[in-house]
């Protein structure tokens, strides 16, 4: 039983590391230009090279993939762009502004489907 056990914690393991490789190559593969999006195809090269060095895009893939890992798995899930401030360290720091039961899904989703295989 605890080997059964081990081995589906390791395909869970490794079905969110590919996933999260997958939801990254996603995001980089998309057309057109981060820094552009922000700035608006008014702005300076100069304005937009500086956000891309803010942000990180001048990174080698690898070494934003790192970064983007390590944010997500701190608990930083980046801005929230409707009240333009960083996540809070957890989801459930702000259960009065927003449902909990949303989570709720998603746990019951993970328990059943790693348990049903």
């Amino acid at each position: 039983m605890l080997r059964f056990v081990l081995r589906r914690l390791a395909f869970v393991v490794l079905t969110v590391l590919l996933s999260s490789v997958l939801v990254f190559a996603a995001t980089n593969v998309l057309p057109g230009d981060v820094a552009t999006m922000i700035l608006g195809r008014e702005a300076s090269q100069q304005a937009k090279d500086s956000l891309r060095k803010e942000l990180g895009l001048d990174k080698p893939l690898a070494v934003q993939y790192g970064a983007w890992v390590g944010d997500f798995a701190r608990g930083d899930w980046g801005p929230r762009s409707a009240q333009a401030r960083t996540s809070g360290p957890w989801p459930w720091k702000d259960c009065a502004t927003r449902p909990c039961w949303l989570w709720s899904p998603f746990s019951c989703t993970c328990l059943l489907g790693s348990s049903w295989g």
